[in-house]
């Protein structure tokens, strides 16, 4: 078990694993606050975090659950992670 994450469980396969953690997160919340993982992603990046620091975030684990649940409405979180770069990576 991943334990710099707790309530994931990651196999070969990636697949998420809820626990008593995570009681109600449904993909309807998790749609609700996109908006505001999207900003922490971005606020992040203006920051100067690494791929490997961001991808210990929840933000991050919440985009990559939105992602895998729906990969044609939500962009992978490294694609995102890698747009923000091109666009604010020398603001900090």
């Amino acid at each position: 078990m991943d334990q710099s994450r707790p309530g994931l469980r990651f196999g070969g396969s990636r697949h998420h694993t809820m626990t008593a953690s995570e009681p109600g997160l449904t993909i309807a919340k998790l749609e609700a606050g996109y908006p505001l993982y999207c900003k922490a992603l971005r606020r992040l990046v203006v920051e100067g975090a690494s791929l490997e620091k961001a991808q210990r975030t929840v933000c991050w684990e919440r985009l990559e659950i939105l992602h895998r649940s729906l990969p044609r409405q939500y962009r992978n979180p490294h694609t995102h992670f890698s747009m923000l770069q091109r666009e604010y990576g020398g603001v900090a």
